[in-house]
């Protein structure tokens, strides 16, 4: 329907013609008092008296507010015109208790016929929530399996104690004067820390230095520590070795 013939059908109807009607409009109707569980009467400017299937299918959206809950084989009547049925979107008819006093409800007219709009509470979601893709929880297997993954390093406080490092994970101090201060570590240079399981827990520092190469391991079981064992790692060259190589406790091969 042109908006030529709908103006003329309003302004025949009595009343001014204030809008065409389309689709994506939303038309807010009035709930009158006089409206019962099985009857919803509804008023709405510039809808002409009696509603044509012409006119009415051209109708946006109708939004209102019922005060009462509705029962078996509800109607709608608007601006006093014939009531028809509210039915759900697949045609057949609502349960009672469906639309909810107080709440907004939402329909839209076709061929003498409201079809309800449904809402989530209306299709028993009432509980679920519009939660981006970011923003929603993971599950606890989920979790889980993340928890088992080693995390990203995570620096040593000032005075901590390494005795008390037995969840696995990856540690570091980030200056000799950090590392200076840390409790029954193997040195006192900067170092990074693993921690694994196994039956117990074992430890692996390596300390930060330009030459050579200097790691520490350590194993706790049955709530005690054992000392703190250097790895010794084997160079080899052409040329006499740097006095550090050996000093950091590594082994260095000449070959001719």
């Amino acid at each position: 329907m042109s908006k030529n013939i709908i103006m003329q059908v309003l302004t025949s109807s009595g009343y001014e013609p204030m809008y065409p009607f389309n689709p994506s409009l939303v038309l807010n109707a009035t709930f009158l008092p006089t409206s019962t569980a099985t009857k919803y009467n509804l008023s709405i400017d510039g809808v002409p008296t009696p509603l044509t299937n012409s006119f009415g299918n051209m109708m946006g959206i109708i939004s209102f507010i019922p005060t009462v809950t509705n029962g078996i084989n509800p109607s709608i009547s608007i601006n006093g015109d014939v009531a028809y049925p509210i039915l759900f979107p697949d045609g057949t008819s609502i349960n009672t208790n469906t639309l909810i006093a107080n709440r907004p409800t939402f329909v839209k007219y076709n061929n003498n016929n409201f079809y309800l709009i449904l809402d989530k509470s209306q299709v028993g979601l009432g509980n679920v929530n519009n939660t981006s893709d970011i923003d929603k929880p993971i599950s606890s297997a989920t979790q889980t399996a993340l928890n088992l993954k080693l995390n990203t390093p995570t620096l040593i406080s000032a005075n901590s104690n390494l005795n008390s490092y037995t969840t696995g994970g990856l540690f570091y101090t980030n200056t000799n004067s950090l590392a200076a201060t840390i409790v029954n570590a193997p040195t006192q240079t900067a170092f990074s820390l693993l921690v694994e399981k196994h039956i117990g827990t074992k430890q692996t520092v390596t300390a930060y230095t330009s030459t050579g190469i200097q790691t520490w391991v350590r194993n706790y079981s049955g709530g005690t520590w054992s000392g703190w064992t250097q790895q010794a790692f084997v160079f080899s060259g052409k040329t006499n070795p740097d006095a550090s190589i050996g000093a950091d406790g590594n082994i260095y091969l000449k070959y001719e």
